[in-house]
């Protein structure tokens, strides 16, 4: 190995190691409060409401923005995600594994510039993946999970001087929540 593998090998053990120390005294997800407002990054922003259904279930609505321009196309995309989110193992622990599972539904649109031209795309589909949450601190949790999801999808696109064309869909991919921040109250 190179000097460059094993200052990698040595931050991340340098970050690990720590949080793994702690994991095993620090508060836990069954003492987190009822109610939580998420703060996403990944893809684009998210920001969601849960509310804790029991010792291990929490029922979330999470909604998404993300933008992107360039010289000729610029696209916007909103999302909406209702879930629900099960801790496995011990609710205790401060690093708790959980299973998300839930709806997805997206509205896509990229305009071109150059032909003025404005495309559209609808998803409604499902998800359901594994995640971990970290608990730092007794009402604040950082982590993140990934996905398997599937949707219909239809596309509509303008053309010039045709009637517009219309394409129907399923898709099957992943998801990345990318990192998430929960406070607690």
């Amino acid at each position: 190995m190179d000097r460059t593998a094993y200052g990698i090998a040595f931050l991340i053990a340098l970050c690990v190691l720590p949080a793994a120390a702690y994991a095993q005294e620090g508060p836990g997800a069954a003492e987190r409060g009822d109610r939580s407002i998420l703060v996403g990054w990944g893809g684009g922003a998210n920001l969601g409401a849960w509310m804790r259904l029991g010792d291990r279930t929490d029922l979330g609505l999470e909604g998404g923005l993300r933008t992107a321009d360039d010289d000729d196309s610029s696209s916007w995309l909103v999302s909406l995600r209702p879930a629900l989110k099960r801790y496995l193992g011990d609710s205790e622990a401060p690093v708790a594994l959980y299973w998300v599972g839930g709806l997805l539904l997206t509205w896509t649109e990229t305009e071109l510039a150059s032909l003025s031209v404005a495309t559209t795309h609808r998803e409604l589909g499902a998800f359901m993946g594994l995640g971990l949450d970290w608990f730092p601190a007794e009402r604040v949790s950082v982590g993140g999970h990934i996905a398997i999801e599937g949707a219909a999808t239809r596309r509509r696109t303008p053309a010039l001087g045709v009637p517009d064309s219309e394409v129907s869909g399923y898709e099957v991919g992943t998801l990345s929540s990318g990192i998430r921040l929960q406070l607690y109250f």
